[in-house]
């Protein structure tokens, strides 16, 4: 069984102050933090040290303010020794540049994801005018942010735009401005196949791989869709029972179908748009549903002229070499029955009604 969820999510654009750690590409910064991790394991001091292996030539002051830019970045601390973010710099190359001021970040409220932030962008003095586009659409007055937003404070995560910047929050401040202008959304899937989900986000065009959270139960989710197509569904081998004259030839024979769920809300996960299962495995729900699909797939399958014994031989093998069919008792029907089933005017009616008018039978057994 395959199954392919999609729900749409809006996002929600606010102006707010925060202080932040972003994750800046600075390649040039990462020989530095080699020179001074070196240093300090060897129990030089670090500005003379840089002078003496990167810096050489250059005078013992410059060496000093580059120092001075690593403790601004929080990467050094007064006595040039690595910090925790030096070191870990050190180790993921991911420089984290402290920051402070007005930004434009752009929110989402989906239990699935695992930051309500998905977008972060810093604003100059004149980024109103860019980002309100008129007094009408903005909101005048400061407002309460949401509690789901400012509990971001001290959280790591990876913004879901292009750039994927990783940050680390702070501060966000309680009140800001809400940008109502904005009509942006994202989707979300959730995909389940040989026994693995799998979560992704589609936002810009752009696809991205998520984690899927770890409270998710897989088995009680495929249980409440199944139970959505077919309330006796048997949940232990995920089987939904069906009534053979719904299916194609194709459904009847393999005992397989897809399906397809609109607006399907989920405990703990909320509403899925759209809901595709493919192969899911169908079964009669009983004897008389037995009969019939049994019925049906004789019917569907006649293609050529039967005498009894021949009748008798195709009816065996539709009974007995299908188990989903072998769990019920069904007795094989008199060709009466079955041509009761058929138009008479149709070519699998005479394929069993023309070697009874021929006594094809008799000759057989004459012969």
């Amino acid at each position: 069984m395959k199954i392919r969820m999609k729900k749409v999510v809006p996002i929600n654009v606010y102006e707010v102050n925060m202080t932040v750690f972003i994750s800046e590409k600075r390649p040039e910064i990462l020989p530095i933090i080699q020179a001074v991790n070196e240093a300090n394991e060897k129990g030089k001091a670090a500005i003379k040290y840089l002078s003496e292996v990167l810096f050489i030539g250059f005078p013992l002051k410059f060496s000093e303010n580059i120092l001075e830019e690593l403790k601004l970045l929080e990467l050094v601390n007064e006595n040039g020794e690595l910090t925790p973010r030096g070191y870990e710099s050190l180790t993921t190359s991911n420089i984290m540049e402290p920051d402070k001021g007005s930004f434009q970040i752009k929110v989402v409220n989906d239990p699935l994801i695992p930051s309500c932030i998905i977008a972060v962008k810093q604003l100059d003095p004149n980024a109103r005018k860019e980002i309100f586009s008129s007094k009408e659409k903005r909101e005048e007055k400061k407002i309460q942010i949401p509690k789901h937003i400012v509990s971001q404070k001290g959280n790591r995560f990876k913004t879901l735009d292009e750039r994927q910047t990783l940050i680390d929050v702070q501060e966000i401040a309680p009140r800001g401005s809400i940008d109502r202008s904005v009509q942006e959304k994202l989707e979300y899937y959730l995909s389940f196949e040989g026994n693995d989900w799998k979560a992704e986000v589609r936002y810009r065009n752009k696809s991205i791989s998520l984690e899927v959270p770890e409270s998710f139960d897989g088995t009680a989710i495929i249980n409440s869709l199944l139970f959505s197509i077919q309330k006796n569904v048997d949940i232990s081998t995920w089987r939904v029972p069906q009534t053979p004259s719904a299916l194609t030839t194709k459904e009847l024979l393999n005992f397989i179908k897809d399906f397809q769920l609109k607006k399907i809300e989920i405990q703990n996960i909320g509403i899925f748009d759209t809901i595709t299962l493919r192969d899911v495995s169908i079964c009669p729900e009983d004897n008389k549903t037995a009969k019939e699909w049994a019925m049906k797939i004789f019917t569907e399958t006649l293609s050529n002229y039967l005498i009894d014994r021949e009748y008798l031989v195709k009816w065996g093998e539709i009974i007995n070499q299908n188990n989903e069919l072998k769990k019920f008792q069904i007795e094989i029907p008199s060709m009466h029955e079955v041509l009761s089933n058929l138009d008479p005017g149709s070519k699998k009616y005479w394929f069993l009604q023309a070697p009874f008018d021929l006594k094809l039978n008799e000759l057989i057994i004459n012969d």
